[in-house]
This record gives structure tokens, C-alpha cells and sequence, in this order.
């Protein structure tokens, strides 16, 4: 056989070899993202408290267990009961929880990650409905925060949420507290009488 026939034969499956790595290299560097989150309530915690459970999906019905999904910040939120004096700080951010899908508070629930604690803890409640009308600031008041979700895929948090992210809000009333989880693909409120 030709040596240069030999070479370019060599040469052929030596870049071909390459082009498979590389071909399966790409398909494992990249991982499902959910496409649709959506929202529960799953029941309170310290009286004013909401846990909600999140189900998150894709068109190709990807599985998600056991994956780490984490919170951020999309952008700057509001505390419409703070004022100048108060005890407590602005409250405007989320606090960057970590929960792992199907695992956490929310073992064996296909697809679901939870729970996510949307509300103020009695203490911030009770403070605000004395001390916030008492320096002008009006009841309702409350607290709105913009969180981004994220999943965890080959050592890299992917963002999944759009730019503004997942909206959540808290609303203390007269006699009660109002949380609302608004995400991705739908929304879930709780009205707590207290």
C-alpha cells in the first residue's frame, strides 16, 4: 500500500475519532433545563410563614430528581413598611436557599423542590402593625422580592427563570398576612389570619 494513501487513511480516523469525542463531549457538558415551574401552597411555619412546593418540567419530560436548584437575586426588591428608626432593616433580598429536587423538604415528589418559605416571622409581623402606622407608614405594608431559580449541571448553576425573575410578595394587613409566590408559570397565594 502507498505510504501516502496509509497516511491519509491514518490521518481520516484520527480526526474522526476526535469528532466523536468531541460530539460526545458537547452532549455531556450540556444538561436539561425546566422550561415550566410551577406553584402550591404545602402549609405555614412560625404562624405567618407560607411553604410552598414548586413542580418544574420541560417539553421533553426530562426527569430533574436529584438535582440542586438554588435561589438568587433577579433584581432589587421593595419594603414598603420600613421607616427611618425602625428596629427591624430593610428587608429588599432574598436569603440564596439551596433545596435538592425530590429531596429536601419534599422527599419522592417527582420533579418537585421545596419548600420555599415566602412570609415574615411574627415578630417582624406584630412590630410593623404597631410601630409602622405609629411613624407614618400605612397598613397594608409590605415586601416584594424578585428571585431568580437556578439548577446545578456539571459543576455550573444554569439560570432557568426569566431576567426578571420569579415575584414574591409579602402583605401584612390589619389581621392578616398575605404571601403570594408568582413564577415562571403560574402563581399561589396564602392568606393567613393572624
Amino acid at each position: 500500500m502507498n505510504l501516502r494513501i496509509m497516511l491519509f487513511l491514518l490521518l481520516f480516523l484520527l480526526a474522526l475519532g476526535s469528532t466523536n469525542a468531541l460530539a460526545q463531549t458537547q452532549a455531556c457538558s450540556t444538561c436539561p433545563a425546566p422550561t415550566s415551574e410551577t406553584t402550591a401552597v404545602a402549609g405555614t411555619s412560625d404562624t405567618t410563614i407560607t411553604l410552598f412546593n414548586q413542580g418544574i418540567s420541560d417539553t421533553a419530560g426530562d426527569s430533574f430528581d436529584n438535582m440542586s436548584v438554588q435561589e438568587g437575586v433577579a433584581g432589587p426588591g421593595t419594603d414598603t413598611c420600613w421607616f427611618n428608626g425602625s428596629a427591624i432593616s430593610p428587608w429588599t433580598t432574598i436569603t440564596g436557599g439551596t433545596w435538592t429536587v425530590a429531596g429536601t423538604d419534599v422527599p419522592g415528589q417527582h420533579n418537585h423542590w421545596g419548600y420555599d418559605n415566602v412570609g415574615a416571622f411574627t415578630t417582624t409581623v406584630n412590630y410593623y402593625r404597631t410601630q409602622a402606622p405609629a411613624h407614618g407608614i400605612a397598613i397594608p405594608c409590605g415586601f416584594t422580592f424578585f428571585q431568580s431559580m437556578s439548577i446545578l449541571c456539571n459543576s455550573t448553576w444554569q439560570v432557568y427563570t426569566p431576567a426578571a425573575g420569579n415575584k414574591l410578595t409579602i402583605q401584612i394587613n390589619a389581621a392578616s398576612v398575605q404571601n403570594c409566590r408568582n413564577d415562571m408559570s403560574s402563581s399561589a397565594c396564602q392568606t393567613i389570619n393572624h
